[in-house]
């Protein structure tokens, strides 16, 4: 259970604030220009941290194969 908390807490961050974000729109407490400015944001910082991880794992996985020769 931890490890499927572990690998999905950026999606489910993402996913959360897509249903809040939703609901606001939908009962017109944000305005629509608002909205998907801030939607726009979410995904570009999601999209950025996956990037990111991914990354650092293959500078981590070069790192080991390195030291392991």
């Amino acid at each position: 259970m931890k490890e499927l908390l572990t690998g999905y807490r950026k999606f489910t961050m993402a996913l959360v604030f897509l249903v809040v974000a939703v609901c606001l729109l939908v009962f017109d407490v944000v305005p629509k220009e608002d909205w998907m400015k801030h939607a726009a944001s979410v995904m570009i910082a999601f999209m950025a941290t996956n990037v990111g991880e991914h990354i650092i794992n293959v500078g981590k996985e070069w790192l080991n194969a390195k030291t392991k020769k």
